[in-house]
């Protein structure tokens, strides 16, 4: 019997070390400039921060040319029309499209 309480409570503590990753909220639009189309921010996502963060952080990163806003550091990928933003500070993530008029 001890042999098997033993064995459930080891298996419980491992299994409760394996958590499922975060997922990310879809926090929608970022800020946009009224009046004008040109850098739309889009599909802004944010994980373990909040979707107000989240635009704040996508807003600072289009309006100041900011690779580090709120002290996330920010990386960019390419691709014709538009570009995929990923945005760190320690586990908290922020990720958005920048769409090119």
């Amino acid at each position: 019997m001890r042999a098997f309480l033993a064995g459930t409570v080891c298996a419980t503590a491992v299994l409760g070390l394996v958590a499922p990753a975060a997922a990310a909220d879809r926090c929608g639009k970022g800020p946009q400039h009224p009046g004008r189309a040109e850098n739309l921010i889009v599909d802004v996502r944010a994980t373990k921060t909040t979707c107000r963060t989240a635009r704040q952080v996508a807003g600072r990163y289009r309006d100041r040319s900011s690779r580090t806003p709120l002290g996330f550091t920010c990386r960019s990928t390419p691709g014709e029309a538009e570009a995929t933003v990923r945005c760190k500070r320690g586990a908290r993530v922020v990720t958005f499209r920048l769409i090119v008029f």
